[in-house]
């Protein structure tokens, strides 16, 4: 691990930076006079951390950092645009180009990404998210998937929505018996206020189902989904899905169980009430037919007037 965090005399990186073989993590953050990055032949980083130094672009070899999982991009005023060659990141799984002010687009073939992302856009100055990264939902084998995207409104298309974090559901007793559901998309406003958190602190953000059972197996309730996410000044709407798996399905079958209530947490728990989750929202995933299921990616249709 080479941590140059803060180490503001930095203008350039030696060739071989990337090439070292032990290098599993580079924190480049707040390097402000960094201006490029070092072509790359290889390397075995798993996280690198650039945010806020001074690059316009990422060199295109940055495909050959085959292991790299985190790539953050936070607080890069200057940078323009992103290599196509990020697509060819198989690993990668989170990507955060948030106050990437200077970034307006995306380019089209980062859909094609084939592991699952947490994305993260939040006051950047995209207009349009490419319909392939929209797709990114219908990677079905992915089993989850979610993304950060400026907003304080929750489509019409989640069924079930309350103000607040708590939904409460009420569902019949052979729900998981007889119905087709295969998994949940949601959709969660989540607010911070400066006056009451620290910018740049990290958050456990998640989302849990809570069941009953009619026979006394204990408790059942499922964490569905988690993330970590940061403080950010305005509301922003996190969308994301979470397709049940064999185990899932085998639980609940064998004790009957039936979904009572649906639960965002933000942890460590924010005690103001200008903080936290404003509003949610599910909508129930369900098979059309035995070969075949709904798409998570018709909830999260960008063009829809709502």
């Amino acid at each position: 691990y080479l941590n140059l965090r803060g180490s503001k005399s930095v203008k350039s990186l030696p060739s071989g930076i990337f090439n070292l073989e032990f290098l599993t993590k580079l924190d480049l953050s707040g390097c402000s006079k960094l201006k490029r990055l070092p072509e790359i032949s290889s390397g075995n980083i798993s996280w690198l951390f650039l945010r806020g130094i001074a690059i316009e672009e990422l060199p295109s070899s940055i495909e050959r950092l085959l292991r790299l999982s985190w790539l953050d991009l936070s607080d890069c005023k200057r940078l323009k645009s992103l290599p196509s060659s990020l697509y060819r990141l198989k690993s990668l799984g989170v990507l955060s180009l948030r106050g990437c002010s200077n970034l307006q687009r995306l380019p089209e073939c980062l859909g094609q990404l084939s592991s699952p992302i947490i994305l993260n856009l939040a006051k950047t100055n995209i207009e349009r998210i490419p319909e392939s990264i929209i797709q990114l939902f219908r990677g079905f084998s992915m089993g989850k998937g979610h993304i950060v995207l400026p907003g304080n409104e929750i489509s019409k298309r989640f069924e079930f929505q309350s103000v607040g974090s708590f939904i409460t559901l009420e569902m019949r007793p052979d729900f998981f018996n007889n119905s087709r559901v295969q998994g949940i998309a949601f959709s969660a406003i989540l607010a911070f206020s400066d006056r009451h958190v620290d910018c740049g602190k990290w958050f456990s953000f998640s989302l849990e189902l809570k069941v009953k059972t009619t026979k006394d197996c204990g408790t059942h309730d499922t964490r569905l989904f988690q993330s970590r996410v940061n403080y950010v000044e305005s509301d922003h709407l996190h969308l994301g899905y979470y397709l049940f798996c064999e185990e899932d399905f085998n639980g609940f079958w064998k004790c009957n169980c039936i979904p009572e209530a649906v639960h965002f947490n933000v942890f460590p728990p924010l005690e103001c009430q200008c903080c936290g989750v404003k509003k949610c929202g599910i909508h129930l995933l369900h098979t059309l037919d035995p070969t075949s299921m709904e798409d998570p990616s018709t909830c999260f249709n960008c063009n829809e007037e709502d």
